[in-house]
């Protein structure tokens, strides 16, 4: 397993024993990725760059986590299996970018974002289009699986910010 994918609070031992459980540990895009460096935070209002920072954090985290796929038929199964495991592989499952919370939590911090800069910044639209776009691609109104649609709300999260690294803030025309 390739370290720079563990940038998590969780140790990579944990995921090695959801393997041996019979989950299978999807990483986006294998690891094989670049998340900015530096993000430029001078288009959000002062009052909301801590939000902002926040926000983008949440997306760099969910771009970081894994997808866990179980052999569980239904979410009550999925639930009860879950309180049955210890705090270590607790805290790695609650990491699962399948998880709704997680995929929400993603669509909503984009929303925000789009909302916190101002509306004549060029990005806005281009935020609201990743949005439509992953309203369109939501499993249960698409063909997509759920793990297609994690990989698009990761790679959703990856766009948005690159829209804030220092490079691509440089060549917005002022």
């Amino acid at each position: 397993m390739d370290e720079r994918k563990l940038t998590l609070v969780v140790n990579k031992s944990a995921f090695e024993e959801l393997e041996k459980l019979g989950c299978e540990i999807h990483w986006f895009k294998d690891g094989d990725f670049e998340i900015p460096q530096k993000l430029d935070f001078s288009s959000f209002p002062s009052e909301r760059k801590d939000n902002a920072t926040r926000a983008l954090g949440v997306l760099i985290s969910y771009i970081r986590s894994p997808a866990i796929v179980d052999q569980f038929e239904n979410h009550t199964q999925r639930r009860r299996w879950r309180a049955t495991l210890g705090p270590e592989l607790s805290e790695a499952v609650r990491h699962d970018r399948l998880r709704g919370n997680n995929t929400g939590a993603v669509f909503e911090y984009i929303r925000f974002i789009s909302e916190w800069i101002a509306s004549e910044d060029l990005r806005v639209g281009n935020i609201r289009a990743i949005l439509d776009q992953l309203r369109l691609n939501y499993p249960i109104s698409s063909d997509n699986t759920p793990l297609e649609f994690a990989d698009l709300v990761a790679d959703s999260s990856l766009a948005v910010l690159n829209m804030f690294s220092e490079d691509y803030t440089k060549e917005i025309p002022g």
